[in-house]
């Protein structure tokens, strides 16, 4: 609209230029017609009989008036390519803002994506009831590698922790090895004496609070009597408070490769008994899974569906010696 009204008001100015022009041109030609004498006139028109004073005039006119028409339009044409050229940065601007909001929208979503897994982190952490020193390292390194505060981060958690009512972390290993006793002590009293043999009773030693986490054997080693059969097992003991995204994270990948290792290299079966839910000494679902059919740290509830332990009156283990299954 403002190009539109420069471009009339350009048009107009120079109309009026041209008519004053014309006029002016015409009383030069006029007075200059009048003063030259006929000799003059001749060297101006050749031929002297076709060319008047009107059409000299007229002659002149046009060519003046021909002179400011291009003038103007090429003006206008500077207008109309300024106009262009106004667009064309317009239209640059235009795009280099949606760049602009395509970017900040991508690191909202990486941010966002990167706030989940810290979460995810923080509660994959807290769902055995314990935060380990390694688990806060491994959650605040992540942070850090985010540009993630890490005092927000350890507020987070520490805000977790009280809202599951979960012990301090001055008491963490007192509180694990506790709960592994009790569980291991209940995993135990259902192997009946009259058939397993217990061997050995791995215990994780400790003094003045340096508690070693785990040893590279499982927790139990049996032998199986029964009569002239003899067979050697060993069982890892693992106790959850509760499931975690419908499923438990049973052991660490160096646990399960320490666990393969040695059933590799004593050549004896191992099983891991996994209780969940209730108390240590009291679980409310019980599990008894093969560690050959264990591919992952995480075991789904589908997956431990079936190897659910069956209540019995005694809840006693039964070894089946034609399969080396322990149920």
């Amino acid at each position: 609209m403002i190009e539109t009204v420069l471009i009339v008001t350009t048009a107009l100015i120079i109309g009026i230029v041209i008519g004053s022009q014309i006029c002016n041109n015409q009383k030069i030609v006029e007075k200059s017609n009048a003063q030259l004498p006929q000799e003059e006139l001749k060297k101006i028109d050749p031929q002297g009989v076709n060319h008047t004073k009107d059409e000299l005039n007229k002659d002149s006119n046009n060519e003046l008036s021909e002179y400011y028409f291009k003038k103007v339009e090429a003006q206008i044409l500077q207008l109309q390519s300024a106009k262009q050229d106004e667009k064309k940065v317009s239209d640059q601007a235009s795009e280099d803002n949606t760049q602009k909001r395509l970017s900040d929208l991508k690191t909202k979503l990486t941010s966002r994506f990167q706030e989940r897994e810290i979460n995810n982190l923080i509660g994959l952490a807290i769902a055995d009831g314990v935060v380990s020193p390694n688990e806060r390292s491994y959650i605040l390194s992540k942070a850090t590698e985010y540009f993630i505060d890490c005092n927000d981060v350890n507020a987070q958690i520490e805000k977790q922790i009280k809202a599951m009512k979960i012990v301090p972390e001055t008491r963490l290993i007192d509180v694990k090895k506790e709960k592994g006793n009790l569980f291991e002590a209940y995993v135990v009293s259902k192997f009946d004496k009259k058939y397993f043999t217990l061997k050995e009773w791995a215990g994780d030693k400790y003094t003045n609070g340096i508690y070693a986490e785990t040893t590279i054997h499982p927790d139990l080693r049996y032998l199986f009597k029964l009569r002239e059969i003899k067979i050697e097992f060993a069982v890892e003991c693992k106790y959850r408070s509760d499931y975690y995204k419908n499923g438990i994270n049973w052991a660490k990948e160096y646990q399960m490769k320490n666990y393969n290792k040695f059933e590799h290299e004593y050549k004896i079966p191992v099983f891991v008994v996994l209780g969940v839910g209730g108390n240590p000494d009291t679980p409310l679902n019980l599990y008894v899974i093969p560690l050959n059919d264990i591919k992952y740290p995480f075991l789904s509830i589908a997956f431990l569906e079936k190897y659910k332990k069956e209540k019995t009156a005694n809840g006693n283990f039964f070894f089946n010696h034609k399969t080396n299954c322990l149920a």
